[in-house]
């Protein structure tokens, strides 16, 4: 297996045999023969795992590599069983219950401020862009590099299905991503527009102009919502404001990451990974990886989810985070709050084939895909 580059396969079968060796030492013996393997055996098997307090899913998983091994051995004419004791054994996973957050979890995440050199900081925007990049996994949060920004998506091969997706370059990724450039685009967010035609007016930052519309619409909040004229004038005019600077801002990112993209397209997106250890992975369709690539990977992974237990503690939210939590979340959010449908949802989060979400498809329409991702961006006010 390792030969062949299947190194979590590997890994499952490993600690699979020691299961089974420590299994044939609790009952006295040294040897296992493949006579001894009947449906007794593997149900004894079973209720001996769970017995070292192995979630039952997990259980399953070994339960159905020990029957793949029993069943090559039949493949290769080791050993002509009368009856297959795997076929006769029950071995469905049970339901586990998702964990997702919730619009006002990823609000509060949004809100909570660190500083720029703190590592909660880093943390913080890789988990919201996992969240806003369609549920990004973690092994593609890894090895994007910046070369896979290409015609206002970024485009690569998922590492895990080997199948080519695409994730939208929406507001929200953009000012994420912005981060991540050397300068933050700090000039761009600083810069002053003029408010009026009128030279003689002050000029204005986006961010001075988000924060005095934030401050007004809390102050004249009631009156708004009680009907009053010119409130709701004023509130209204600042926010066309708001949303011309912002739309001009945000342009501007993106052309700065299209450059910054060009001039860099070899590296690793958020300098996770170590490039000399990746220097001869491409990342495409026949991209396999060594042990030592595959461990680097998982040590990363390991790493960033400490960090996000920490983040989850600052922010003071029950759900555990975890990399694996914003696929969910995304996948809840587009359910509960976009005008969705499964065939949208699937291609969103890059399902190898529609177990998950119903069906398998072949093709997709691009456009349907990305006003479903546009419009689940719109509705967080991440400026």
């Amino acid at each position: 297996m390792i030969s062949r580059k299947k190194i979590g396969t590997s890994k499952n079968s490993q600690t699979c045999l020691k299961h089974i060796e420590g299994f044939v030492k609790s009952k006295g013996k040294v040897d296992l023969l493949f006579s001894d393997i009947d449906i007794e055996f593997v149900t004894d098997f079973e209720t001996y795992i769970l017995s070292k307090d192995i979630a039952p899913n997990t259980t399953k998983k070994y339960v159905s590599v020990f029957g793949r091994i029993f069943n090559t051995s039949i493949k290769m004419n080791v050993f002509i069983p009368t009856m297959n004791p795997f076929i006769m054994f029950e071995n469905k996973r049970m339901p586990v219950q998702k964990k997702k957050l919730e619009k006002k979890d990823i609000e509060i995440i949004m809100n909570t401020e660190f500083d720029e050199n703190e590592v909660l900081f880093k943390i913080k925007n890789l988990f919201l862009f996992q969240i806003f990049a369609q549920g990004l996994r973690i092994g593609d949060l890894l090895t994007l590099k910046w070369g896979n920004i290409v015609d206002g998506d970024i485009q690569f091969v998922q590492l895990k299905t080997k199948k080519p997706h695409f994730i939208r370059l929406n507001e929200i990724v953009l000012l994420i991503l912005k981060d991540f450039l050397p300068h933050r685009c700090k000039a761009i967010m600083e810069e002053k527009y003029s408010l009026t035609n009128d030279e003689n007016t002050p000029k204005m930052s986006f961010n001075e102009v988000k924060s005095y519309y934030d401050k007004l619409s809390r102050e004249l909040m009631s009156k708004f919502i009680k009907g009053d004229k010119e409130s709701i004038e004023k509130i209204e005019y600042w926010k066309m404001v708001l949303d011309k600077i912002r739309t001009a801002v945000t342009m501007k990112i993106h052309i700065e990451i299209t450059s910054h993209a060009r001039k860099h397209s070899g590296e690793f997106m958020f300098g996770l990974l170590d490039e000399k250890n990746f220097k001869d992975v491409l990342f495409n369709s026949e991209t396999t990886l060594t042990k030592f690539q595959y461990n680097q990977i998982s040590s990363k992974t390991t790493i960033y989810n400490k960090q996000l237990k920490k983040l989850q503690e600052r922010c003071e939210i029950d759900v555990l985070f975890t990399s694996h939590l914003p696929r969910h979340t995304y996948t809840n959010l587009l359910i509960e709050n976009t005008d969705r449908d499964i065939y949208s949802i699937s291609k969103l989060i890059g399902h190898r084939r529609l177990s998950a979400t119903e069906n398998y498809v072949n093709e997709f329409n691009k456009d349907r895909v990305e006003k479903v991702s546009d419009e689940l961006s719109s509705q967080f006010d991440f400026m």
